[in-house]
């Protein structure tokens, strides 16, 4: 029966939450996790955003590139002899 109650003591033991600190967490581990954890979250959003922003003036390039060449087209079109 101790047994038991120690085991079910164990369990709750892991299964609560850290204590309190100066930062909110019980270790210093488990504070390097959180930061590893909130970078690589910010890093995935960094490179998401700055994909956006490359292909958004990628395509803004290639619209003024295409309208130069329509527009020398129709000025190459319609020159006098």
């Amino acid at each position: 029966m101790s047994l038991t109650l120690a085991y079910c003591e164990e369990i709750r033991r892991r299964q609560s939450p850290p204590q309190a600190s100066l930062w909110g967490f019980k270790n210093n581990q488990t504070r390097k996790e959180r930061f590893f954890r909130c970078f690589l979250s910010f890093v995935a959003i960094k490179s998401n955003l700055d994909a956006f922003a490359l292909s958004a003036i990628a395509v803004k390039i290639m619209g003024v590139l295409c309208n130069g060449f329509m527009l020398l087209a129709l000025l190459l079109q319609y020159k006098k002899p």
